[in-house]
């Protein structure tokens, strides 16, 4: 809900637990990596991680892949939306943004979540919606410079070379909006 936060506790077991912080209520966990002493293979980490309405969002690296994790905070319910492989760079340390906020990064919003994939080396990548309901995964554009960049009144922008994206597509882009504060 409103105003809760995401924090993460490095447990003496070698292990991240990811808690839910809501005023007036105790820390409740809601993630926790494998404990124990990994190989550097086998190595865990939480790289980023958010909360948007009753959804929470992470990225936790995995030995060399990138998961995605999608955390339902009513039921606790877990799922992994996507695995990265190793050699893709989730642009800019990815970051979980809720409606109204301006990063690039995973972003939740209306039902669905964002993010965007660019190749380690690359300059283009490809920009992902996933739908919460269906547990279906789009393409939003293929050829994207940035993550998602903001979200407002339920219209997604992003950088797509020199102009905008936007889903839904056609939508205008914000009068006074200024995206050199985004870089390509």
């Amino acid at each position: 809900g409103a105003g809760d936060l995401l924090g993460v506790q490095y447990t003496s077991s070698h292990a991240y637990r990811v808690l839910l912080l809501r005023h007036g209520s105790a820390p409740r966990s809601i993630y926790e990596t494998p404990g124990g002493q990994p190989s550097p293979q086998d190595a865990m980490a939480i790289r980023s991680l958010g909360a948007a309405g009753t959804w929470a969002a992470l990225t936790v690296v995995v030995g060399q892949r990138v998961q995605i994790v999608l955390i339902d905070l009513t039921t606790n319910s877990q799922a992994t939306v996507r695995t990265i492989p190793a050699g893709s760079d989730m642009l800019s340390d990815v970051r979980v943004v809720a409606d109204g906020a301006a990063e690039s990064g995973l972003t939740i919003s209306d039902g669905s979540l964002y993010w965007a994939e660019i190749g380690a080396g690359q300059h283009r990548g490809r920009l992902y919606r996933f739908d919460i309901a269906t547990g279906k995964r789009y393409v939003l554009d293929s050829a994207v410079t940035s993550g998602p960049l903001t979200v407002t009144g339920g219209t997604l922008y992003w950088r797509h070379g020199a102009r905008i994206g936007t889903w839904p597509t056609g939508a205008l882009v914000p009068p006074g909006a200024d995206w050199r504060a985004h870089p390509a």
